[in-house]
């Protein structure tokens, strides 16, 4: 399940599936016009994912002793969802960056919607 906190989204690269993986369920050709557009959908969300582990032992283990200490810091987190990200997820994207990207006709048509997160394992939201 992806949970969704604070504009930011964690997700586990296993479960989200591929770009490809998308294009080839709707049967659509990567270079085509609907490809383009799937895949910016796909990117919106997916794209340039950063590492929680990597980047708390790379940049923060000496400021902090724990995975959950750093997202509670960082992302002021409760503890206890601090304990599960860290335990399950494995990548975050900031939504802020991303911007609306994917188009007005995507956020207002529940049902794509519905079907882009059910493909790639649901969605949770925490804020």
């Amino acid at each position: 399940m992806n949970l969704k906190f604070n504009n930011f989204l964690f997700f586990n690269k296993s479960e989200t599936g591929t770009r490809r993986r998308l294009l080839q369920r709707y049967k659509i050709k990567a270079n085509s016009y609907a490809g383009k557009v799937v895949s910016r959908i796909y990117d919106s969300y997916f794209g340039n994912a950063i590492n929680i582990k990597r980047e708390f032992s790379r940049y923060y283990k000496k400021e902090f002793k724990t995975c959950e200490e750093y997202l509670i810091c960082r992302f002021n987190m409760p503890e206890d969802l601090a304990k599960r990200v860290c335990n399950e997820k494995k990548y975050y994207v900031d939504l802020n960056w991303k911007g609306d990207q994917v188009g007005y006709a995507f956020s207002h048509d529940d049902e794509l919607k519905e079907q882009f997160w059910s493909f790639v394992g649901g969605i949770e939201y925490e804020d």
